[in-house]
């Protein structure tokens, strides 16, 4: 597995992800509800998946110092990815997650967030946090709950997008 660890957590490492995590993504960004409730980023190759990794998420790291990592559980690298992305259309760096099919519904979304909480507030210095999720997507919504974030309202990230559902999170009087 690769290393180069950031967090870990009970069960889990969180670490910026690498061009062996290809192949986890390319599943991640191809399942149906990462299509559903994300989008469909239309990488359809382990090349395209590398590009991601290099072009999206390595330059966000270099640029923000924070970026969506690559989470490992056990012997299993990159069962899915969380983390913190920097949006133009909001004021707060955002958190954002997804996990493989195979690693849903054991917590490890919701470990994985509070560990982001913690970095956020100890590590990064930063003082809030978004988060955006589909209003139909009620497992992230259950993460994000969790994990110390309000609902604040209704927002759309494009002209023509949906409405999603925006949270925040102050992380000034937030104890991990």
């Amino acid at each position: 597995m690769p290393s180069d660890t950031l967090l870990k957590t009970t069960r889990l490492s969180l670490r910026v992800p690498d061009k062996s995590d290809a192949s986890a993504l390319l599943s991640l960004f191809n399942q149906p509800d990462f299509i559903d409730n994300i989008r469909d980023k239309n990488i359809r190759t382990i090349a395209d998946a590398e590009a991601e990794i290099e072009n999206v998420i390595h330059e966000h790291y270099q640029t923000h110092g924070f970026c969506l990592y690559a989470m490992d559980y056990a012997d299993t690298a990159c069962v899915g990815l969380c983390g913190l992305i920097k949006r133009p259309e909001l004021a707060y760096p955002d958190i954002g997650f997804a996990t493989r099919t195979e690693f849903q519904n054991l917590g490890l979304t919701t470990e994985a967030c509070i560990a982001i909480v913690s970095h956020a507030t100890e590590q990064l210095g930063l003082l809030k946090l978004a988060a955006i999720a589909n209003p139909d997507n009620m497992a992230s919504i259950t993460v994000l709950n969790k994990a110390g974030f309000g609902f604040v309202d209704g927002m759309q990230l494009e002209e023509d997008g949906p409405i999603l559902k925006y949270f925040e999170l102050s992380l000034t009087n937030h104890k991990t």
